[in-house]
């Protein structure tokens, strides 16, 4: 049997053993929910997240409820075994609606509080800021200028979050849809969408579980924007859509799907001859420099040039930080001299305190910065 190791219970990303891929969480995973891995339930379950919301994160927070086994109503709550789909640790923190600035500013400020408290991060937006002919995020009336800058006032604060806290994880979700559809929503939606595709992000698309009806079609209005389906939302018409019990379980399905999904895509145990023992770094954990030392190197013939290193310092998410490539220098050495180590000297005080892999060719080194 082969034998496996983890390294302490420090997140070891997928994207260090294959493509960085953004996982999308969209109406196609709610019915994934019935596959999900029984084993892996409870890494999920351990998980530590924040979520910001208001009233339609309320409905999902009662949707988990139900899927935990904790409710009494609706009868389908009954059909959950109790704390099966245990979700005590995900703190779904209730705040109100101060816009789209507000709310992003709201997120920053509150993860920055409560840094230590979680691994995962994440907030929504509410139906009300994707409303067209409003300030934000679109203008009144709608202005190109006005949209894009507020789209990247929301990316940049996340950005920023992400490269200040490389070992944390950050949830993107798009924007909740109503019943008549809106052109700021449509806009704003494909941004974030095609933003977390393109950069390998989490994305929960709340959007596109909403706007598929039971049968799998997408529903769209006369101008070709998404509404949500009538059928999962609580009003009956409208520029509004609060889930009812019936969407409000499906995404929890669909929230149970990507937590599983994050569990298994960063708690990975590796082959041990993945990790050896041939390439040195020193000191670790650093501060300011580490020396890699390359003892294969000193029980070869003499190279007669110089040889060149592809190096890789991955974060914990799969984020690659840095890509090096330093040349170790040609020393001719004599026969007694072959053991000797022969080290190459890099500057990582530019990295945040935290956890990061270090990928060379055929091996990966963790290293931890203080």
């Amino acid at each position: 049997m082969r034998k496996l190791i983890y390294l302490f219970v420090i997140f070891i990303p997928q994207f260090l053993f294959g493509q960085n891929e953004a996982l999308i969480i969209d109406h196609t995973k709610v019915q994934e929910f019935i596959n999900l891995n029984e084993e892996s339930l409870p890494s999920a379950a351990e998980l530590r997240l924040m979520f910001r919301h208001a009233s339609v994160g309320n409905t999902i927070n009662n949707g988990l409820d139900c899927v935990q086994g904790t409710r009494s109503n609706p009868k389908e709550c009954t059909e959950f075994e109790p704390y099966h789909f245990d979700r005590r640790n995900w703190d779904f923190q209730g705040r109100g609606n101060s816009g789209w600035k507000g709310k992003v500013n709201d997120f920053v400020d509150t993860t920055e509080d409560q840094i230590d408290q979680f691994d995962i991060f994440s907030f929504k937006f509410c139906y009300l800021e994707g409303l067209d002919e409003i300030a934000e995020p679109c203008g009144k009336p709608f202005n190109e200028t006005t949209t894009e800058s507020n789209w990247n006032y929301l990316k940049n604060a996340y950005e920023t979050l992400e490269a200040k806290y490389p070992n944390k994880i950050f949830i993107w979700w798009t924007i909740p849809l109503t019943q008549s559809g809106q052109y700021c929503t449509e806009q704003m939606n494909t941004r974030i969408r095609n933003y977390c595709r393109e950069n390998g992000k989490i994305l929960f698309d709340i959007a596109d579980i909403e706007a598929y009806d039971t049968l799998g079609n997408h529903t769209i209005n006369g101008q070709g924007w998404e509404i949500a389906f009538n059928g999962y939302c609580g009003e009956k018409t409208g520029p509004s859509c609060h889930p009812n019990w019936k969407c409000s379980i499906m995404l929890a399905k669909a929230f149970w799907y990507m937590l599983v999904n994050i569990s298994e895509a960063n708690l990975i145990s590796v082959e041990e001859n993945m990790i050896t023992n041939e390439i040195i770094i020193s000191p670790n954990p650093a501060s300011d420099f580490i020396e890699i030392s390359f003892p294969s190197i000193n029980r070869r013939i003499n190279p007669t040039v110089n040889e060149s290193f592809d190096i890789k310092i991955y974060n914990t998410l799969g984020v690659c930080i840095s890509h090096l490539t330093p040349t170790l220098s040609y020393t001719p050495l004599t026969p007694l001299e072959r053991g000797k180590e022969r080290e190459i000297r890099i500057d990582v005080s530019f990295l945040p305190a935290g956890v990061y892999f270090l990928a060379f060719s055929d091996e990966i080194k963790m290293l931890v910065k203080y």
